[in-house]
């Protein structure tokens, strides 16, 4: 593969997670229901948490992967398969982070009530 095609598919990746984050953008506190696990729970379970905070995180994250891919995009112009390799790592690595085979420990932190202080 040439060294066009792995710039073109970094720069595809971003506009995927650009585009989800404008999803979570415009959608606001509705945005939350396009969170993985979020959107199967109860009326009653969704209810307990805060969905402006799990659409900001997940707007905030889906950003943050952009980046990481429109960075790569850049260095692969230089760099050319090692930086495509460094993206799918990096990429892997930040979705294995948000994983959780349990959906109450995924969203425990956006439960009303155990929110912070000055949040």
């Amino acid at each position: 593969m040439s060294n066009g095609a792995w710039i073109v598919s970094c720069l595809m990746l971003a506009a995927v997670f650009f585009g989800c984050a404008a999803l979570f953008a415009v959608k606001k506190e509705k945005g939350a229901d396009y969170a993985a696990g979020f959107n199967s729970l109860t009326e009653s379970q969704k209810a307990r948490y805060d969905r402006a905070a799990i659409s900001r995180h997940y707007l905030a994250f889906m950003r943050l992967l952009g980046e990481i891919s429109l960075l790569c995009a850049a260095l692969a112009h230089w760099i050319s398969l090692w930086a495509f390799v460094a993206n799918m790592a990096l990429l892997l690595a930040c979705c294995a982070s948000e994983m959780h085979i349990d959906w109450e420990k995924a969203f425990e932190k956006y439960k009303i009530g155990n929110q912070p202080k000055g949040f």
